[in-house]
């Protein structure tokens, strides 16, 4: 089954235990300058000075690539959910960036309508203007003003049931990395667990242009 919703929304042509800050240093926007996660602040977590995660959080922390990165922006999580009728997207997940640097933290375990009965979450974290206002649940896929997404990497959630998909069996239970990896012939892509750090959200002028793990 292809990602109907993300087709629509984003292509139109169509574990990581230990979080790690990617990118060079610099100064928080001034629309992004503090998020307190446990009295953690945004910018020592942007700036590569900050390593969490767990079976039931973590915080990612990577770079922002591409011709149109925002000097700040807001990022958040959306779940892609393809095991009913219709696909959806969850949005679970908050955090900000700063020039080439984000950071997006999810607190807890998702919530079950971000995962897929089967028992695996894949979660593209989406860049976002300051401006959006996006609570938790499932997303209108109009409202989501795109300024990037990270196409080829995403959050993983694998639950301790569930018969899962055969790439998914080399994540560890809770939260982890994964990285796309292409399908050797036809048929659809998977992902392997990456170290968070790794990851990146692609930027363009026409976010809609950006390729997308076509995994499901």
């Amino acid at each position: 089954m292809a990602v109907r919703l993300l087709v629509a929304i984003l292509i139109p042509i169509l574990g990581c235990q230990k979080v790690e800050g990617g990118g060079d240093d610099g100064a928080l926007g001034q629309d992004a300058a503090v998020l307190d996660l446990a009295g953690i602040k945004t910018d020592a977590i942007l700036a590569g000075d900050f390593a969490m995660a767990g079976a039931n959080d973590i915080t990612v922390a990577g770079g922002v690539t591409g011709a149109n990165i925002p000097n700040s922006a807001k990022t958040v999580v959306a779940w892609v959910v393809t095991s009913g009728s219709p696909d959806y997207l969850y949005k679970f997940g908050d955090g900000t960036s700063s020039a080439a640097k984000f950071m997006v933290t999810c607190g807890s375990a998702p919530p079950a309508d971000a995962i897929n009965s089967y028992g695996v979450g894949v979660g593209l974290i989406a860049l976002l203007p300051n401006s959006a206002q996006i609570p938790d649940g499932k997303v209108d896929e109009k409202s989501l003003e795109l300024l990037g997404i990270s196409g080829q990497y995403a959050v993983i959630w694998r639950a301790p049931t569930g018969a899962g998909l055969t790439w998914s069996l080399a994540f560890p239970i809770g939260y982890s990395c994964g990285v796309c990896v292409p399908p050797a012939e036809k048929g659809f892509a998977s992902f392997k667990p990456v170290e968070c750090s790794q990851v990146q959200i692609d930027t363009a002028a026409d976010a809609s242009k950006i390729p997308v793990c076509n995994w499901t």
